[in-house]
């Protein structure tokens, strides 16, 4: 009943959306997870790109195989998660906050009404259900620690299991989970014993099937301008660097430059030069050993610049926390970014055009002609005021931007700074779901800096946080609220009874 209005207002917002634009949006990534269908289909193999793992390749082949077009099917299922998504936030409102009812019509609409949440569900990218499993895992760690039964721990482990599928990232969440477990069931021996170890192989397993081959590669590009004098692990691939290190200090001294894409390419190409002389350390060419050589020379440059990350992670917080971390819908951006998505591997588009759009597609002039007819503009414009609007009133009021030479750190806006306050207030609340509230707290603000750290400045990788600054920002009135009244009620205790 308390989420009934931001499940109609929800629902209204999406129904609305998919029929102004019943096509999902693509990115110039949509192909990679394209790619397992296609296999499937024509070569008979299961194939995941190797930058993505399981999850969203697999709930994105389904369409293919059941007769509906893809690009109608998948936002569809996108915005029904988006759905329940409104469901478990209530649920996680309703388990940590102590007046919950004050909060959680709120906090519900706020999930049925956010734009970049909307703007996600409806691109085939893996945001939209990697935010939707970390919060279906932070409702089952609510649920384990207030009932601790093995059904409540068989939801954790499928929970942790999907969140480590929808990304990268996502096997990060397995600290979490094995922690959470841990302390929670410590007091519990017989079952501490059994479950600590089960969840540990989980993690173990999962590792294995959600490896993917650039991790290691997008950390060192971050840091390679912090890369030793005498590299031990790689003796002598600090003269291969050089070049660029002394390229990218020399921005640093200027105002603080985060390299690019093209600094990535050109680590790329290092590597495998150092790798064809030193075959002692990996293959050349061979994506996954690029990446190994990079994770373990970024793991050494880190360890030996310890004290220069925090900053470096923070410098890249602010160089896009101005901006939103969805785009709009303006009709270049349906038209002309998404050319490239449809027409940059012409071979895969034509081949799954008939199980993608629901007609054939052979030539590049027959998708650039129905990108132009099926994504109008005109029709969502009220999504795109939606967007501006929210995205002013949350992130416009800010500290004062740094500006150098047409270069810009955004200031930190009012908003992060109430978010990132409410995980610090919620360390201290006390109750049944303590150990949640200390373990997902400590988990965010370092998934937050692994991010920050490792990802280009790109800001929808901030995209996963979205629904817990709005939970953060809400709990800290609440922690407020209930230190007041705590204050008050002790207060009065002590008053001098009269006479």
């Amino acid at each position: 009943m308390w989420c009934l209005p931001a499940l109609i207002v929800g629902f209204l917002l999406r129904t609305a959306l998919l029929v102004a634009l019943p096509y999902g949006y693509c990115t110039v990534d949509t192909p990679d997870f394209l790619g397992t269908p296609y296999k499937l289909i024509y070569k008979h193999q299961f194939r995941i790109h190797g930058k993505k793992t399981f999850l969203q390749p697999i709930v994105y082949s389904v369409p293919f195989f059941i007769g509906v077009p893809a690009l109608i099917a998948i936002p569809v299922f996108q915005h029904l998660c988006g759905l329940v998504m409104i469901l478990l936030i209530g649920g996680v409102c309703r388990f940590w906050f102590t007046h919950w009812k004050w909060f959680i019509v709120p906090l519900t609409l706020v999930a049925a009404v956010n734009p970049s949440l909307l703007w996600y569900e409806h691109t085939l990218m893996a945001e939209a259900l990697y935010v939707f499993c970390m919060v279906l895992l932070v409702f089952a760690a609510s649920v384990f620690a207030l009932r601790r039964s093995w059904h409540a721990f068989a939801f954790l482990c499928v929970a942790l299991f999907l969140t480590a599928g929808s990304r990268p990232e996502g096997k990060l969440m397995f600290i979490f989970g094995i922690a959470l477990v841990a302390v929670v069931l410590w007091k519990e021996r017989t079952i501490f014993v059994k479950a600590v170890p089960m969840v540990i192989a989980l993690a173990i397993g999962t590792h294995f099937i959600t490896r993917t081959d650039q991790a290691g590669l997008l950390l060192y590009t971050s840091v390679a301008y912090l890369t030793p004098a005498h590299v031990k692990y790689a003796p002598g691939f600090e003269n291969y660097v050089a070049p660029l290190q002394k390229r990218l200090l020399d921005e640093w001294q200027k105002f603080p430059y985060f390299a690019k894409v093209k600094e990535r390419k050109e680590i790329g190409t290092m590597v495998n030069s150092y790798l064809e002389s030193h075959p002692e350390f990996g293959t050349p060419h061979h994506d996954q050993d690029v990446n190994d050589f990079c994770r373990k020379l970024a793991k050494e440059t880190c360890l030996r610049a310890l004290p220069k990350l925090p900053m470096l992670a923070f410098y890249k917080f602010r160089n896009s926390s101005a901006d939103a971390s969805s785009s709009g819908f303006a009709q270049n951006t349906l038209t002309d970014r998404q050319m490239d998505a449809f027409t940059g591997d012409m071979r895969l588009t034509s081949a799954l055009a008939k199980r993608l759009t629901g007609r054939e597609l052979k030539t590049r002039e027959e998708v650039e002609q129905w990108v132009r007819d099926h994504y109008v503009a005109s029709g969502v414009e009220w999504f795109d005021r939606l967007h501006h609007y929210w995205h002013l009133a949350t992130l416009s009021p800010r500290l004062h931007d740094w500006k150098h030479h047409g270069a810009r750190l955004s200031g930190v806006s009012f908003f992060y700074l109430l978010a990132f306050a409410g995980i610090l207030f919620s360390l201290f609340r006390r109750g049944a779901l303590q150990w949640v509230y200390i373990l997902w707290g400590l988990n965010v603000l370092g998934l937050f800096f692994v991010i920050m750290l490792t990802a280009n400045v790109k800001p929808r990788f901030r995209f996963v946080f979205e629904p817990f600054w709005y939970l953060y920002i809400l709990l800290l009135i609440d922690t407020i609220v209930v230190a007041v009244r705590g204050l008050l009620a002790r207060r009065k205790s002590h008053a001098p009874l009269p006479a």
